[in-house]
């Protein structure tokens, strides 16, 4: 009796598994075919994609150099009494 369950449950898993996959391609060339099919109606080239956005400046050179002096500042303040541990003992 478990291997006539076992065998049903095997081809439905298939079965929804071959339905899921047929339903994905169809879709995807469904989005292909419509994609050309506006790139043919639309008038003129294709947009160029934007290759960065505009950097803001939030910081002035100085404030930004400060800022960098004091981060490195930190992390040597933080890893430098590990460091000197672990040339101590030899890592």
């Amino acid at each position: 009796m478990s291997s006539l369950l076992r065998q049903q449950k095997l081809l439905s898993f298939a079965s929804g598994l071959v339905t899921a996959g047929v339903g994905y391609v169809a879709t995807q060339r469904l989005i292909w075919r419509s994609a050309a099919d506006l790139a043919d109606v639309s008038p003129g080239p294709p947009p160029h994609a934007q290759s960065q956005q505009p950097t803001v400046m939030w910081l002035g050179p100085h404030a930004k150099a400060f800022l960098v002096q004091k981060s490195n500042q930190t992390v040597d303040a933080v890893f430098c009494p590990l460091i000197k541990a672990l040339s101590d003992r030899g890592f």
